[in-house]
């Protein structure tokens, strides 16, 4: 489920509540045209939230198996299907941004694959 609020405050009382409901939850800050802020809150429950964090913790076990650092020792995925797919998955969590830069990375590993026109659309998108 995805709620939008334009109040913070109100986007962290139905956190604390969804949460306290042993919900999953994403919240994250849009500035809109007007220059507005919204929050965007998703809250994922049940099997389906089991499901999204198993998931992730497998996309994140095959980045660490195959992946690079950089001089920060952060870890990068040398898979593009793997960092496609985490981005996917990042997404329809609500996590937006971790998929973008997720999509980012798919795209430098493989600039030319059957779908980097369509990541470059998504990316564009929700950059």
């Amino acid at each position: 489920m995805t709620a939008v609020v334009n109040e913070e405050a109100d986007g962290k009382k139905i956190k604390a509540h969804a949460l306290s409901l042993g919900h999953y939850v994403h919240i994250e800050k849009e500035t809109i045209e007007d220059g507005g802020i919204e929050y965007w809150l998703t809250i994922v429950t049940g099997g389906t939230k089991e499901a999204f964090l198993k998931a992730e913790e497998e996309y994140l076990r095959a980045i660490n198996i195959k992946s690079v650092k950089d001089d920060n020792g952060r870890r990068y995925s040398t898979y593009p299907s793997v960092s496609r797919n985490l981005g996917a998955l990042y997404f329809r969590m609500g996590r937006r941004k971790d998929a973008v830069a997720q999509w980012r990375r798919a795209l430098q590993l493989e600039p030319n694959s059957d779908d980097s026109t369509e990541l470059r659309t998504l990316i564009e998108e929700y950059k």
